[in-house]
C-alpha cells in the first residue's frame, strides 16, 4: 500500500501541479463565459461516461483473478455504449444549445464527445495496470497526457481560439493516453465471452453505476440550473470556484482511495486488519485534506485575484462556500469503497438516493434566492451526506463515535489555521505575495505546532515513516 500511495502521489501531485499551472495559464487567456460553456455541457459527458463504465473497472479491479472473455466483455460493451451516447449527444446537440441559448454548442458537443469512443480503447489496460499494482507506469503516462494536452490548449487560447482550446485540450487527453496505454501495456480483445461471467461482472458493477450516475446528475444539475438562469459567465466564476476546490481535495481523494479499493478488496476477509488500514485512511485523509481545504478557503482573497487576475474576482464567494464540498466528498468515497469491496451495490444506492433528499431540499428552497444561496445550499447538503455515509462503517466495526474520534481533531486543527490567517490578514497591509506566503507560514507552524501538542497520530505516523525511510536510505 505504501508503494501505490507514494506512485500515486507522485502522479496525483504533479498532475495536479500541471494542471494548476495550465489551469491558471487558461484562465488568464480566457474569460469565464469560455468555461461556462464548458459547464454546460458537463453533466451530459459525465453521465455518459458513467453509462459507459457502469461500474465494470471496479468489477474488475474488485475480482483477484479476472481472464480474458471478461476482459472482452466489458471492453465491448463499454465500446457499445460509447458508440450509442455519441449519436444520442450528436443528435441532441441542437436542442441542448436551443435550452441554453447558446448556438455554438452544437459543434462544441459534437466534438468533444469523440472522446466517449476513445476512452474504452485504453479502459482495459489502465484497469490491468492497476491491478498488477504498478502505479508508476500509469503515473508517468498520466502526467505526460496532462502536460501534452495542457500545452497544446495553451497555445490554441493564446492564438485566440477561445473555448475551442478547452474542447482540443479535453480532445487531447483522450488521444494522447490512448497512444501511451495501448503502447505501455499491450493488449487486444477476442471474441469469446462467458455469458455467465458477463452477467456476474454487470450485475455487480451496474449497481455501483447507477449509484455514481446519481450523484453525479445532482452534482451536475446546478451547472444546469446556473447556465438557465444565470449568464455563461456567472456559471464560469461557479464551475472555477468547484474546480478549485476539487484541485487538492481530489488529488488527496485520488491518491488514498484509488490505492485503498484493490488494497481494501486484497484484505476484506480479515475483518481486523480491514478495519485497522480503513481507520489510518480516514485519519490520514482528513489530516491533510481539512487543514488545507481550510487553508485555501481563508487565504482564497487574494489568492483567486494573485492567481487567475481580477477578472475571477466573482470566484471568491464561491470557493468560500462550496470548499466544505471539498471537505467531505474525499472522506466519502472511502465509506463507498466499503461498500464496493463488500458487493452491497444494492445498499450503495439506498444511500445514494436517500441523501440526494438533501440536495433536492435545498435547490427547492434556495434556487429562486441567488446563485450564492443555492451554493450554500450545496455545501450543507454535502455535509448531511457524509453523516449519512458514515453509518457504512458499522459493515467493518467502525461506527459513528469512531468516525467523529478520528476526525474532529483534524477538523479542530484545520479550524484554528484558517481563524489564524483570516486574523492576520484583517490586521495587516501588505502585497498579495507576502501575504500569501506569510499565510503559508502560519498555517504550516499551527499544523506543527497543535499535531505535537495533540499527539495527533496522522502527524506520528508521517514522521515514524519519514524516519524509518530516511534511516534505511543514509544506512
Amino acid at each position: 500500500m505504501i508503494h501505490g500511495f507514494t506512485w500515486n502521489a507522485v502522479n496525483v501531485f504533479t498532475q495536479q501541479g500541471v494542471s494548476l499551472v495550465i489551469h491558471i495559464t487558461l484562465a488568464r487567456l480566457l474569460f469565464p463565459a469560455d468555461f461556462g460553456i464548458i459547464g454546460m455541457i458537463t453533466i451530459f459527458l459525465e453521465l455518459s461516461q458513467r453509462l459507459q463504465g457502469s461500474g465494470l473497472g471496479e468489477s474488475l479491479t474488485r475480482k483477484k483473478h479476472a481472464d480474458q472473455e471478461e476482459y472482452n466483455f466489458v471492453f465491448f460493451y463499454s465500446m457499445s455504449v460509447g458508440f450509442f451516447c455519441y449519436g444520442l449527444l450528436f443528435t441532441l446537440a441542437p436542442a441542448i444549445a436551443a435550452f441554453y441559448s447558446e448556438p455554438q454548442l452544437i459543434s462544441v458537443i459534437r466534438i468533444i464527445a469523440i472522446n466517449l469512443i476513445l476512452m474504452p480503447l485504453r479502459g482495459i489496460n489502465r484497469v490491468q495496470l492497476v491491478k498488477m499494482f504498478k502505479f508508476d507506469q500509469i503515473a508517468r503516462i498520466e502526467i505526460t497526457t496532462n502536460i501534452g494536452a495542457g500545452l497544446i490548449a495553451i497555445y490554441l487560447a493564446y492564438t485566440g481560439w477561445g473555448v475551442w482550446s478547452l474542447v482540443i485540450q479535453h480532445l487531447s487527453i483522450g488521444l494522447i493516453s490512448l497512444t501511451l496505454f495501448v503502447t505501455t501495456n499491450f493488449w487486444l480483445p477476442t471474441f469469446k465471452l462467458d455469458h455467465k461471467k458477463s452477467r456476474q461482472l454487470f450485475s455487480f458493477g451496474s449497481k455501483f453505476m447507477i449509484s455514481n450516475f446519481i450523484q453525479i446528475g445532482f452534482r451536475n444539475i446546478y451547472h444546469v440550473i446556473i447556465g438557465k438562469q444565470y449568464t455563461a459567465a456567472t456559471l464560469g466564476s461557479y464551475t472555477q470556484g468547484i474546480k478549485l476546490v476539487s484541485l487538492p481535495s481530489n488529488a488527496i481523494n485520488t491518491i488514498i482511495k484509488k490505492v485503498s479499493f484493490p488494497v481494501f478488496a486484497e484484505v476484506y476477509d480479515d475483518k481486523a486488519r480491514y478495519r485497522n488500514i480503513f481507520q489510518k485512511n480516514v485519519r490520514l485523509l482528513s489530516y491533510i485534506n481539512f487543514p488545507l481545504l481550510i487553508t485555501l478557503a481563508a487565504m482564497s482573497d487574494p489568492l483567486i485575484p494573485f492567481l487567475l487576475s481580477n477578472k475571477w474576482h466573482a470566484t471568491i464567494p464561491f470557493f468560500q462556500i462550496l470548499f466544505v464540498i471539498g471537505l467531505m466528498d474525499p472522506v466519502k468515497s472511502l465509506f463507498t469503497n466499503v461498500l464496493k469491496v463488500e458487493g452491497k451495490g444494492g445498499q450503495l444506492i439506498q444511500y445514494v438516493l436517500f441523501s440526494k433528499l438533501f440536495f433536492l431540499a435545498g435547490i427547492f428552497l434556495t434556487a429562486h434566492i441567488s446563485v450564492h444561496a443555492l451554493a450554500i445550499s450545496q455545501s450543507v447538503a454535502a455535509s448531511m451526506e457524509l453523516l449519512l455515509f458514515s453509518r457504512i462503517g458499522r459493515y467493518i466495526d467502525y461506527y459513528f463515535d469512531d468516525f467523529l474520534k478520528d476526525v474532529l481533531p483534524n477538523l479542530f486543527i484545520g479550524t484554528c489555521i484558517g481563524c489564524g490567517i483570516i486574523l492576520f490578514n484583517r490586521n495587516t497591509q501588505l502585497n498579495d505575495l507576502i501575504t500569501l506566503l506569510l499565510d503559508g507560514t502560519i498555517a504550516l507552524l499551527i499544523l506543527v505546532i497543535l499535531s505535537s501538542f495533540l499527539k495527533n497520530p496522522s502527524f506520528i505516523e508521517i514522521k515514524t515513516e519519514l524516519r524509518s525511510r530516511i534511516l534505511k536510505k543514509a544506512f
